[in-house]
């Protein structure tokens, strides 16, 4: 009895051992696996991509000026070193000022464009301008003086003059036309005083032809004929007037050239020196507080010497044109009230 009684209580042990090692049954996980369907399709999970900002951009309002490609040539490298595109506008609109737009250069502009610069206080503006207008918060001022720079076109082609007989290109529909031929003459005359010749024929230089702008190369031809009667020796040709067929007729009658741009290369042994003013060295210097949002400065922009051909202007003539110029920049010379000698 005692051998029954350990026999099945052996056989109850090993029921309840085998009962305790048996594998318990696998849960189910229920819950959806992420980015898979119940139908078993999938959705791609979703993107860590930020959308790319766009790039901001300059915008040179253009109305194709003699000053046009030195600021292109300035702007689109400057752009690159801050990360921003150049745009060039024929005209300016409201559509244009968006977000991106951090900076507009505008080329003599109207009130009109003025008006649309006064309502987009958050871009900074820059007027490169020979016009008397007002700066604000948001509009800077690059400051041209177009009669400056005839002057200093007259005083250098009479001080490389062999008996003073210069004489000058200019345009007749200028916003300055009513004083350009003035200041011209009275360039050369700060230099010479009446500048009457030694040899005939006998008249007071510089002598100037005026022209409208839009005048054909045969027309300007023929005003270079007309001074040439007086035995002319240097001329100043304005940028209205400097097309390449014009340049091509005078090196061969032996005139001294200058002019308000580089002239092409094939004409530049006869040149001696290009006047003009340089505002995209102010645009320079002023383009970084642009960008930080400090408007509302006024400059001049200066006038240079450029194609410099020592030949005709020597060192010394050269510094002291370029003494006259400092002058004039500081006001110590009036271009229109200089007196006869």
């Amino acid at each position: 009895m005692k051998c029954l009684r350990t026999t099945l209580l052996i056989l109850i042990l090993s029921f309840l051992l085998v009962a305790c090692t048996a594998s318990p049954t696998p849960l189910v996980n229920t819950s959806p696996t992420p980015g898979l369907h119940p139908d078993g399709t999938s959705t791609p999970p979703p993107s860590t991509e930020t959308a790319t900002p766009e790039t901001g951009r300059i915008v040179l309002v253009s109305n194709q000026s003699t000053y046009e490609p030195e600021i292109i040539s300035l702007m689109e490298p400057l752009g690159v070193d801050y990360g921003l595109k150049l745009d060039m506008l024929p005209a300016l609109t409201t559509a244009d000022l968006t977000p991106i737009t951090r900076v507009v250069i505008l080329m003599e502009p109207d009130e009109g464009t003025l008006s649309l610069a006064q309502g987009a206080p958050a871009i900074q503006f820059v007027a490169i301008t020979s016009q008397d207008l007002p700066v604000a918060a948001n509009i800077s001022a690059i400051r041209l003086h177009p009669v400056d720079e005839i002057f200093i076109a007259g005083y250098l082609t009479s001080i490389i003059a062999p008996d003073w007989r210069s004489g000058g290109l200019l345009p007749s529909d200028t916003p300055m036309h009513e004083t350009i031929q003035d200041a011209f003459v009275n360039g050369g005359r700060y230099f010479c005083g009446r500048c009457a010749p030694a040899y005939a024929p006998v008249v007071l230089f510089p002598q100037a032809a005026l022209l409208p702008s839009t005048s054909n190369p045969p027309e300007w031809e023929a005003a270079v004929n007309g001074l040439e009667v007086n035995r002319l020796e240097t001329l100043y040709i304005h940028p209205a007037a400097a097309s390449p067929d014009l340049l091509a007729l005078l090196p061969s009658r032996g005139t001294i050239l200058v002019g308000g741009q580089t002239p092409p290369a094939e004409f530049q042994q006869q040149w001696a020196a290009t006047v003009r003013t340089d505002p995209a060295s102010v645009l320079k210097i002023l383009f970084p507080d642009l960008l930080a949002g400090i408007g509302g400065q006024d400059h001049s922009a200066p006038i240079i010497l450029t194609d410099v051909n020592p030949q005709y202007l020597s060192p010394g003539r050269q510094q002291r044109v370029e003494e006259v110029i400092q002058m004039l920049a500081d006001g110590e010379i009036q271009p229109l009230s200089v007196p006869l000698n």
